[in-house]
């Protein structure tokens, strides 16, 4: 029994570890595309606030920490959390995450949310100027590509 409960928690670290990867490669991104794109720039530069990822037990978690104008995803934050975001089934992260499928965890409680909304909304707001962002360029290098 307890050597099921070290790979457990083992495969817990393993998918904690990745998320911490991800959200820190999220951060470098948001910063990036901030210094490119105006409404980004400007979105990031008035929100501050402390998302916490979690899984069900509060054993494992990682933030991601918005504040003046600059995103951080620290190992530790000494602080309350203004939204926190539960994962039930980490690895049912490991899909394509497309709006579907997000809405497809939340959906089938596999994930869930706590705290003020206005942060909830705020970051949404953000991943859609990240996708705007993705969207625009592509469509440049489509219109480039055409007038060749």
């Amino acid at each position: 029994m307890l050597k099921k409960y070290k790979l457990h928690s083992l495969k817990d670290k393993a998918n904690w570890a990745l998320i911490g990867l991800g959200l820190w490669g999220l951060t470098i991104l948001l910063m990036r595309i901030g210094k490119k794109d105006p409404w980004l720039g400007r979105a990031l530069k008035e929100l501050d606030g402390i998302y916490r990822f979690e899984n069900a037990d509060g054993r494992f978690f990682r933030y991601l920490v918005f504040e003046r104008g600059k995103v951080k995803a620290p190992h530790n934050w000494v602080g309350p959390a203004d939204f926190t975001f539960t994962f039930y089934e980490p690895p049912a992260y490991y899909l394509k995450i497309k709006p579907e499928h997000i809405f497809k965890l939340v959906f089938e409680n596999k994930i869930a949310q706590a705290g003020n909304t206005y942060y909830l909304f705020q970051f949404g707001f953000i991943m859609s100027l990240v996708e705007r962002y993705f969207k625009t360029k592509k469509l440049r290098g489509i219109a480039g590509a055409e007038a060749n």
